[in-house]
């Protein structure tokens, strides 16, 4: 059941607003069921699992590669590059540009 979630969650495609509610689903539980025994088992939400998830990616991509920011937001499943800028930074506190730059 929740191992399961969680590598759901670790899944490329189950990075939008909607997979949480589609993993309770696929593991017969409800989504609110499954907020609190995923919180309660990895002590943390599925939403901020997904987002560490995504966020070390990110890290990873401006770390050990050259792909233009842009590129990388669509990468990792953003259709807005400004909106990839502005999560990265809110959870860094760096810009990417300026993360790979420090990096």
């Amino acid at each position: 059941g929740l191992l399961r979630a969680r590598a759901m969650l670790e899944q490329a495609q189950m990075q939008d607003a909607g997979c949480v509610t589609r993993i309770a689903q696929a593991i017969g539980m409800s989504r609110s069921h499954f907020i609190r025994e995923f919180s309660r088992a990895y002590g943390t939400t599925p939403k901020q699992y997904r987002l560490d998830v995504l966020m070390r990616r990110a890290a990873s991509l401006m770390e050990q590669t050259d792909v233009p920011v842009k590129r990388a937001a669509f990468q990792l499943g953003y259709e807005d590059p400004t909106s990839f800028t502005r999560a990265f930074r809110r959870y860094f506190g760096v810009a990417p540009a300026d993360y790979r730059r420090l990096g």
